[in-house]
């Protein structure tokens, strides 16, 4: 039998496949590299962004205040309801810091002014990068809000329905524990 002599475009061709085919692997692969990093950003985001009541040592939990979504609202100790006003996202800002996010807006260890040292109040803001809305989980079941290093507490250790929460000095005491999501 006779070999058919291949032509010059049939040589350029088949000198261009491998290479080709070579490109395509390469391409799939980092296709598939980019899908699983991005799917393991998501499930870590995921993991570290937990919702849930922020239940206190006395069984109530954190509530927004009459539900109202104004920048300035207060906090206080109520039953626990699963409603939307103790519907909190723990949301990761990294250093092992959060947002506590509720209904939209974040939770602030709000400071007045700078010569109020004790029992400053707890107040819904707008969401920005303030530190004053960044948390930390301390010991003992402790809130510490990290612009002020303060604790979250009922004001004067209260535990009845509508007892203001506020940031004080921590001290370990059962009126700053706090269960999270």
């Amino acid at each position: 039998m006779k070999r058919r002599k291949t032509t010059k475009k049939q040589a350029v061709l088949k000198k261009k496949q491998p290479v080709i085919k070579k490109n395509w692997l390469i391409a799939a692969g980092v296709a598939i590299f980019v899908a699983l990093g991005l799917l393991t950003l998501h499930l870590a985001n995921a993991a570290a962004n937990k919702t849930g009541a922020i239940r206190h040592s006395s069984g109530r939990c954190l509530d927004n205040s009459f539900s109202r979504v104004v920048n300035g609202n207060n906090f206080h100790l109520w039953d626990c309801n699963g409603s939307a006003a103790q519907k909190v996202t723990m949301k990761s800002v990294g250093n092992s810091s959060y947002n506590l996010v509720v209904q939209g807006r974040c939770v602030e260890g709000y400071v007045p002014n700078a010569t109020e040292k004790d029992n400053l109040s707890v107040k819904l803001r707008t969401c920005d990068n303030r530190t004053s809305m960044k948390w930390k989980k301390g010991t003992n079941g402790s809130l510490v809000n990290q612009r002020t290093k303060f604790c979250l507490v009922p004001k004067f250790g209260g535990t009845k329905n509508g007892t203001l929460l506020v940031v004080s000095y921590c001290n370990k005491s059962n009126s700053q524990k706090w269960s999270t999501p």
